[in-house]
Protein backbone atom coordinates (compact mmCIF):
# COMPACT_ATOMS: atom_id res chain seq x y z
CA UNK A 1 0.00 0.00 0.00
CA UNK A 2 3.05 2.07 1.04
CA UNK A 3 4.82 1.61 -2.40
CA UNK A 4 1.67 2.10 -4.36
CA UNK A 5 1.16 5.87 -2.89
CA UNK A 6 4.84 6.30 -3.68
CA UNK A 7 4.42 5.63 -6.64
CA UNK A 8 1.00 7.32 -7.72
CA UNK A 9 3.09 10.56 -6.55
CA UNK A 10 5.77 9.82 -8.90
CA UNK A 11 3.61 9.09 -11.23
CA UNK A 12 1.62 12.57 -10.62
CA UNK A 13 4.98 14.03 -11.02
CA UNK A 14 5.70 14.93 -7.24
CA UNK A 15 9.28 13.47 -6.12
CA UNK A 16 9.50 15.19 -3.01
CA UNK A 17 9.76 13.85 -0.15
CA UNK A 18 7.13 14.14 2.42
CA UNK A 19 8.10 16.20 5.20
CA UNK A 20 7.46 15.92 8.88
CA UNK A 21 4.14 18.02 9.72
CA UNK A 22 4.90 21.22 12.11
CA UNK A 23 3.05 23.81 13.77
CA UNK A 24 4.49 26.87 13.06
CA UNK A 25 8.16 26.87 14.23
CA UNK A 26 7.40 24.21 17.09
CA UNK A 27 8.00 20.88 16.59
CA UNK A 28 4.82 18.05 17.45
CA UNK A 29 6.65 15.82 20.06
CA UNK A 30 5.10 12.80 22.10
CA UNK A 31 6.15 10.80 25.64
CA UNK A 32 6.97 8.09 23.10
CA UNK A 33 9.95 9.66 20.90
CA UNK A 34 12.89 7.61 22.12
CA UNK A 35 10.84 4.99 20.52
CA UNK A 36 10.16 6.06 17.15
CA UNK A 37 11.41 3.90 15.22
CA UNK A 38 10.42 0.47 17.11
CA UNK A 39 6.73 2.24 17.27
CA UNK A 40 6.89 3.39 12.91
CA UNK A 41 7.95 -0.27 12.72
CA UNK A 42 5.05 -1.57 14.86
CA UNK A 43 2.17 0.99 13.08
CA UNK A 44 3.88 -0.35 10.04
CA UNK A 45 2.61 -4.05 10.65
CA UNK A 46 -0.18 -4.15 12.81
CA UNK A 47 -1.86 -0.51 12.24
CA UNK A 48 -3.92 -2.15 9.45
CA UNK A 49 -5.58 -4.67 11.83
CA UNK A 50 -5.60 -2.10 14.52
CA UNK A 51 -7.70 0.04 12.45
CA UNK A 52 -9.81 -3.28 11.48
CA UNK A 53 -10.32 -4.11 14.76
CA UNK A 54 -11.79 -1.04 15.58
CA UNK A 55 -14.31 -0.85 13.10
CA UNK A 56 -15.15 -4.45 13.59
CA UNK A 57 -15.75 -4.36 17.31
CA UNK A 58 -13.51 -6.83 17.79
CA UNK A 59 -11.21 -4.02 19.73
CA UNK A 60 -12.98 -1.05 21.59
CA UNK A 61 -10.93 2.12 22.73
CA UNK A 62 -10.72 2.34 26.67
CA UNK A 63 -13.17 4.61 28.18
CA UNK A 64 -10.43 6.30 29.70
CA UNK A 65 -8.81 7.24 26.13
CA UNK A 66 -12.56 8.26 24.95
CA UNK A 67 -12.39 10.91 27.52
CA UNK A 68 -8.99 12.11 27.29
CA UNK A 69 -9.76 12.77 23.78
CA UNK A 70 -12.76 14.32 24.02
CA UNK A 71 -11.17 16.65 26.77
CA UNK A 72 -8.23 17.58 24.65
CA UNK A 73 -10.53 18.64 22.00
CA UNK A 74 -12.61 20.83 24.23
CA UNK A 75 -9.94 22.58 25.63
CA UNK A 76 -8.50 23.24 22.27
CA UNK A 77 -12.07 25.02 21.57
CA UNK A 78 -12.05 26.64 24.49
CA UNK A 79 -8.96 28.18 23.85
CA UNK A 80 -9.61 28.99 20.06
CA UNK A 81 -6.72 27.03 18.75
CA UNK A 82 -8.66 25.41 15.35
CA UNK A 83 -8.64 27.61 13.00
CA UNK A 84 -5.63 30.03 13.94
CA UNK A 85 -4.35 29.01 10.53
CA UNK A 86 -4.77 28.42 6.74
CA UNK A 87 -6.36 24.82 6.73
CA UNK A 88 -4.41 21.75 4.60
CA UNK A 89 -4.43 18.52 3.78
CA UNK A 90 -1.67 18.07 6.51
CA UNK A 91 -2.79 20.88 9.11
CA UNK A 92 -6.94 20.09 8.58
CA UNK A 93 -8.01 21.68 11.55
CA UNK A 94 -5.87 24.76 10.70
CA UNK A 95 -3.61 24.30 14.43
CA UNK A 96 -0.49 27.07 14.46
CA UNK A 97 2.33 26.71 16.80
CA UNK A 98 0.19 27.90 20.02
CA UNK A 99 -1.62 24.27 19.41
CA UNK A 100 1.56 21.86 19.92
CA UNK A 101 1.26 20.95 22.92
CA UNK A 102 -2.07 19.74 22.80
CA UNK A 103 -1.06 18.00 19.37
CA UNK A 104 1.69 15.87 21.82
CA UNK A 105 -1.08 15.04 24.14
CA UNK A 106 -3.99 13.61 21.15
CA UNK A 107 -0.59 11.95 19.72
CA UNK A 108 -0.01 10.19 23.28
CA UNK A 109 -3.52 9.29 24.21
CA UNK A 110 -3.49 7.41 20.38
CA UNK A 111 0.03 5.77 20.33
CA UNK A 112 -1.08 4.78 24.09
CA UNK A 113 -4.39 3.37 22.67
CA UNK A 114 -2.77 1.65 19.97
CA UNK A 115 0.45 -0.24 22.24
CA UNK A 116 -2.90 -1.32 24.43
CA UNK A 117 -4.39 -3.21 21.43
CA UNK A 118 -1.05 -4.58 20.51
CA UNK A 119 -0.63 -6.22 24.20
CA UNK A 120 -3.95 -7.12 24.64
CA UNK A 121 -4.80 -8.49 21.46
CA UNK A 122 -1.00 -9.92 20.93
CA UNK A 123 1.14 -9.60 23.54
CA UNK A 124 3.19 -7.32 21.50
CA UNK A 125 5.59 -4.79 23.72
CA UNK A 126 7.95 -2.32 22.63
CA UNK A 127 11.49 -3.35 22.49
CA UNK A 128 12.76 -1.10 24.87
CA UNK A 129 10.57 -2.17 28.04
CA UNK A 130 11.61 -4.47 30.18
CA UNK A 131 9.31 -6.10 32.27
CA UNK A 132 8.66 -3.82 34.90
CA UNK A 133 7.56 -1.27 32.28
CA UNK A 134 5.59 -4.15 30.96
CA UNK A 135 3.63 -5.02 34.21
CA UNK A 136 2.96 -1.24 34.83
CA UNK A 137 1.12 -0.73 31.37
CA UNK A 138 -0.85 -3.71 31.87
CA UNK A 139 -2.00 -2.92 35.41
CA UNK A 140 -3.29 0.48 33.83
CA UNK A 141 -5.40 -1.18 31.40
CA UNK A 142 -9.04 -1.88 31.98
CA UNK A 143 -10.23 -5.34 32.49
CA UNK A 144 -12.55 -6.77 29.58
CA UNK A 145 -15.38 -8.79 30.53
CA UNK A 146 -16.65 -11.62 28.02
CA UNK A 147 -20.16 -11.46 27.69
Amino acid sequence: MIWANIEQLAAMGISQLPSMETLGDKKIENSFEQDKDALLMMMLRWLPSYWNDLVSGAYTSSQRADLSLRNIFRQAAEKNYFFESMPSIGNPLGLSGRSSILAGKVQDVLIDDFLSYMALKHNIYLPTWDETQKKNFLMKLPTTEKP
